[in-house]
Order: structure tokens, then C-alpha cells, then sequence
């Protein structure tokens, strides 16, 4: 069989081929995508001594609109000389990719999580290292909205919604919202609002606030959180169970259950 060539990202189809399956490119040379780059592409040097870096980290499918959004480190998608800066969506029916709205700016932007909560499934929450939404660095006519290293796209209306201002200073890895819209994210979060936050905190539709302490390493150090997930119990008699390496403040959420994994 011929080798598919793919940057990154690629498509199993296992009704292809007889049923034997098909790879393919996310990628259509033919007018009018013409693309000429099978997925994404080079990142800019963020180490100084590493060379280019060029990853996915984060998937997310919106089934009603065909619409796959591709979050990771790369400069470009679908075609080489077309900038889209670290957050892409590529639609599977045109097989044209896009910025998300006019796209993500900041130093060394880099996008960890890209989640279509089931509690709030016309919504994208997109999450990682970031500081406006709705531009790119480059641009020059678009303001956009400050929302630091998280914020939610409306799928429904192809607009960005800052969170608030977003948590400066911190880097989210995760992002999950209970029934009630409440928004928990975890990550490299020491402090929100001038309060020690050990990695966790929640959004209740105006505000950020802390998790009590949030957690902590061995060495008092605040945790890296690498997961949150929503669940509908509360979980104060469980929580302790689903911790990994880490110890967790006394006070937890309702319809909350946070899976934490740290280094340090």
C-alpha cells in the first residue's frame, strides 16, 4: 500500500478499502482549499537550542458541524504559508482548515486542552498557555479579548467569550463544567486573585476563585494538575482515593472530582 504523508494529525477510515481501513491526510490539494500540507506545521523555536517544535496535544469533535479543532504548537495548517498559530479546525467535509474565529495570540502560545463539554455542548473551551482570544499576533485590525490561558468558543455562533480575564501568570492543562456551568480548570496555577490556588480553580460564570489550598506536592510546593474531570456526586468521602502523589486542601467542590497528577 501507497504511504500517506501527514503532519501530525491524520484519518483512520475503517469502512475504507472493503472494510481493511484507509489512512488518509487531513488535507485536499484541489481548488479552492489547495492545500499543500497535510496537517500542521512547524512551531517557532520556543527552547533556543532545540530546533523547531511542531505537536497536536488536543482533539475535539463537533459531530452536528463536521468541525475537528486541533489544538497543539504549530505556525501553520493546510497550507505551509498560511498562519494559524497553535489552535486550527479543520472542517471534514470541506476539507478546508481555519482559524477558530480570528484565532489565539501571546508569547510562545501553546494549547494543552480542547474539550465540547457534554454539560455544555455548543460551547469549545479551550485551554493552555495563551493571552487574547480572537486574534493573532500578527494582526493589526483585530483587538480581541484578553482571556489568559483559557477561554470558550460559542460553536453555535463561530464567536470567542473570555472567561473573565482568564488566570494570568498560569498555564491550564485541563478544563472540565458540571450542570450548573461551572467551569474547573487545573494546571501550573500557584495563585488566582492573590490567593494560593495549588493548581486548581473555578469559574462561576462572573468570578475566579481557589479550591480552598488546592494541592499541594510533598515538598508544600503547589501540585501540577493534569486532570479534572465533572462528575454528578459529591465526592468529599472520595476524593482522597483518586489522588495521585499529592495532597489535597479540605474543602472540595460539589459535583466536582478532581484526578490530580503532579511532578516535583
Amino acid at each position: 500500500d501507497a504511504q500517506v504523508v501527514a503532519h501530525h494529525i491524520a484519518l483512520w477510515d475503517p469502512a475504507a478499502a472493503d472494510g481493511q481501513g484507509r489512512w488518509s491526510a487531513l488535507c485536499n490539494p484541489s481548488p479552492p482549499t489547495r492545500c499543500n500540507q497535510g496537517g500542521i506545521g512547524e512551531g517557532e523555536d520556543r527552547s533556543g537550542d532545540i530546533g523547531k517544535l511542531e505537536y497536536v496535544f488536543a482533539l475535539a469533535l463537533h459531530e452536528p458541524t463536521s468541525r475537528l479543532f486541533v489544538g497543539g504548537i504549530f505556525e501553520s495548517a493546510g497550507q505551509v504559508f498560511a498562519p494559524i498559530q497553535s489552535l486550527a479546525v479543520y472542517d471534514l467535509k470541506t476539507m478546508a482548515w481555519k482559524r477558530v474565529g480570528h484565532g489565539i495570540s501571546g508569547p510562545n502560545v501553546v494549547i494543552h486542552s480542547l474539550i465540547i463539554p457534554a454539560n455544555d455542548p455548543e460551547k469549545l473551551y479551550v485551554a493552555g498557555s495563551f493571552q487574547v482570544v480572537d486574534k493573532q499576533n500578527e494582526d493589526l485590525f483585530f483587538t480581541g479579548q484578553v482571556s489568559h490561558s483559557v477561554a470558550r468558543f460559542a460553536l453555535n455562533s463561530n464567536s470567542w467569550e473570555a472567561l473573565a480575564t482568564g488566570i494570568p501568570d498560569a498555564v491550564v492543562r485541563t478544563v472540565a463544567v458540571t450542570k450548573d456551568k461551572k467551569v474547573y480548570v487545573g494546571g501550573d496555577i500557584d495563585s488566582v486573585n492573590g490567593q494560593p490556588a495549588g493548581g486548581l480553580a473555578m469559574f462561576d460564570g462572573a468570578t475566579w476563585s481557589t479550591l480552598g489550598q488546592g494541592a499541594v506536592n510533598e515538598d508544600g510546593t503547589p501540585a501540577r494538575i493534569y486532570k479534572v474531570i465533572a462528575v454528578d456526586q459529591g465526592v468529599g468521602e472520595i476524593v482522597s482515593s483518586r489522588l495521585l502523589d499529592s495532597a489535597a486542601s479540605a474543602t472540595h467542590p460539589s459535583n466536582m472530582l478532581p484526578l490530580l497528577s503532579t511532578i516535583g
